[in-house]
């Protein structure tokens, strides 16, 4: 009895005596970080070229479109310029009614309505207030032909 078997070690059969002394003898020598990259080269060239792949072509139809993605997270937002909601309240006989208000949370853009505002009241001036304009760009037009009408005709007399 050796004294490998008082201390539990089970001796290595020949074969892979042979493979571990062959190890010692060439590959420990080579450095390591040399070992690992022909190893990766080798493994990688395998996985990315088998007879099927070289003639195969994968080909898809592809069409321009807009592009949108959705993150769905929860939190509160600061806005970074913040607007206080006025409403006029001289000339008006009763407050005006919240017709639409847009949802706490829901994805509003640029120019998009948030709220809007009902009152007959508010209705009839806007009504009113938009005919004195159309009264007033009218009587601006007709002041204008005039004034170009009496200018030419003082050019003409001369």
């Amino acid at each position: 009895m050796t004294d490998d078997y008082k201390f539990g070690i089970v001796p290595l059969p020949p074969t892979l005596i042979g493979l571990y002394h062959l190890y010692r003898k060439y590959i420990m020598h080579i450095r390591p970080g040399f070992l690992s990259v022909v190893l990766f080269s080798v493994t990688i060239y395998s996985g990315c070229t088998t007879p099927d792949s070289i003639d195969t072509y994968v080909t898809a139809t592809v069409k321009r479109q807009l592009f949108t993605s959705s993150i769905v997270v929860e939190g509160e937002l600061e806005a970074k310029v913040a607007r206080t909601l006025m409403m006029p309240r001289a000339r008006m006989s009763q407050p005006p009614l919240v017709g639409f208000l847009a949802k706490e949370g829901d994805a509003v853009k640029k120019d998009d309505i948030v709220a809007v505002f009902e009152s007959e009241s508010l209705v009839l001036e806007y009504l009113l207030a938009s005919d004195e304009w159309a009264i007033a760009r009218a009587n601006l037009k007709r002041q204008t032909l005039y004034d170009f009408e009496n200018d030419r005709s003082l050019v003409e007399e001369k």
